[in-house]
């Protein structure tokens, strides 16, 4: 047999075979592939050249090659494979012509049709050009710079949870007598924390260390008739007086508190603004140079479902209520705030953008409005503008060992008070909440401006 009648007797039994046998097309294609350097397209192409040439002398399956060939009949084993259409002139086979030969080009060219591909869906991430550093998402170099940046702030601390760690850096920044102290933490619950000996002993070093003028709570879960175990210990600690927000419309959700020491006592003390006050979520304190908002802001959902009431109703109270404040004096706003703002204020913004609550372009949106329309500073950002370090971190995942967080925990003031600010920052050590404490330090608010 002539070299010519070998290669039409492999092309053609390739090409029974892959007709024949759908399952298997593409194993046969990665086989051929690899040797021959071709694509499915250029086999069929040769296939259907090689079969022009072919004359009657010349069969292009041989007598061993056929009777070797398993037989197939037109029931599951002929079956198609899915986005890859039959020839109409045979449902479950290669048409043969008038002599009795297979076609292989209507075989081929049938086994060469690509699989349709399912649309990708349209990303609606456009970066702000916060992360000045970045490069192409989903590029080797972005990931190698992920990963350096992980690697260093493990090593360096910026996320590892310790309390000899935070209690080293109680003292930046440095406050005198005359200036206001706060710390604002989402505790996460504070009952799991008080119940237990280890972390209550450790929590009360951390906040002994800080010697904060005022402390903000939020999401303590707590409900009234636990209210007094809580105050005793913040008394322990010195602070003599203190409020409670909690939540009446969930037990064991919500809810925001405040504690100071006997020098600091406020003037006066409100709670809610008007909206969504039964879940416990904001506290505002007068003093003379001040006043002083915690809150919980609320969460849009993770289906997104309480994002309208949040970026339209709740946010607007808010507005209007640190409007309302400014006519008297300057506004300090800390808390949870339950939005990254810039794309520098999460770990992987590309994945996250429009999708996960937190980051929707609506509640980003909707902050930035109330920073503008209010005349507030985030003054942790001005002051870091580059700097990627978040405060909050999922407990799921090991995500703060990675330290893949975000932002949500803030320190903002009003144009007007920006000159008292004497530093801000993020106690990235503190452990037993997947969010950690913020603070700030005042000068001339004690005793008025």
């Amino acid at each position: 047999m002539g070299s010519f009648a070998v290669t039409m007797n492999l092309c053609a039994l390739f090409s029974r075979l892959v007709h024949t046998l759908p399952r298997q097309r593409s194993a046969l294609a990665g086989l051929l592939r690899p040797s021959a350097q071709f694509s499915t397209g250029q086999t069929a192409k040769f296939v259907a050249m090689a079969a022009e040439k072919h004359t009657e002398d010349v069969p292009l399956v041989s007598a061993e090659m056929d009777a070797s060939l398993p037989s197939v009949s037109p029931g599951k084993s002929g079956g198609r494979k899915r986005g890859v259409k039959r020839a109409a002139t045979a449902p479950s086979q290669a048409s043969e012509d008038a002599s009795g030969v297979p076609d292989v080009t209507v075989a081929a060219a049938a086994s060469a049709k690509p699989k349709a591909k399912k649309p990708r869906k349209k990303s609606t991430y456009e970066p702000d050009g916060s992360i000045v550093d970045d490069v192409a998402e989903g590029s080797f170099e972005l990931q190698r710079r992920k990963f350096l940046a992980m690697t260093i702030c493990i090593h360096a601390g910026v996320s590892q949870a310790s309390v000899e760690l935070a209690v080293a850096a109680c003292a930046v920044p440095a406050v005198d007598a005359d200036d206001l102290k706060i710390i604002s933490w989402n505790v996460d619950g504070w009952r799991s924390k008080a119940n237990t000996t280890q972390k209550l002993a450790d929590i009360k070093t951390v906040l002994a260390a800080e010697n904060a003028d005022v402390l903000c709570f939020q999401e303590h879960k707590l409900q009234q008739e636990h209210v007094p175990a809580m105050q005793a210990i913040l008394e322990e600690l010195g602070y003599e007086h203190s409020w409670f927000a909690v939540s009446t419309a969930r037990k064991g959700y919500s809810g925001v508190a405040l504690a100071t020491k006997a020098a600091c006592k406020p003037i006066s003390v409100q709670e809610g603004i008007g909206e969504c006050d039964d879940e416990g979520r904001v506290l505002t304190a007068e003093f003379p140079g001040c006043f002083v908002i915690t809150s919980y802001v609320p969460n849009s959902g993770r289906g997104l479902d309480r994002l309208s009431y949040r970026t339209e109703k709740w946010d607007s109270a808010m507005r209007a209520h640190i409007h309302k404040l400014q006519l008297q004096k300057p506004v300090m706003w800390t808390g949870d705030l339950n939005v990254a703002n810039l794309d520098l204020d999460l770990f992987d913004p590309a994945k996250k953008a429009d999708k996960s609550p937190g980051f929707t372009y609506a509640e980003r949106n909707s902050f930035k409005n109330t920073l503008q329309e209010c005349s507030l500073v985030d003054v942790w950002r001005e002051a870091n503008p580059t700097l990627r370090q978040y405060s909050y971190w999922g407990f799921l995942g090991a995500q703060r060992s990675k330290n893949n967080g975000w932002r949500l925990d803030y320190t903002l003031v009003s144009e007007v008070l920006r000159p008292a600010v004497v530093g801000s920052f993020i106690r990235a050590h503190v452990p037993y909440s997947d969010h950690v404490p913020v603070g700030i330090v005042l000068k001339g608010v004690k005793g008025g401006q």
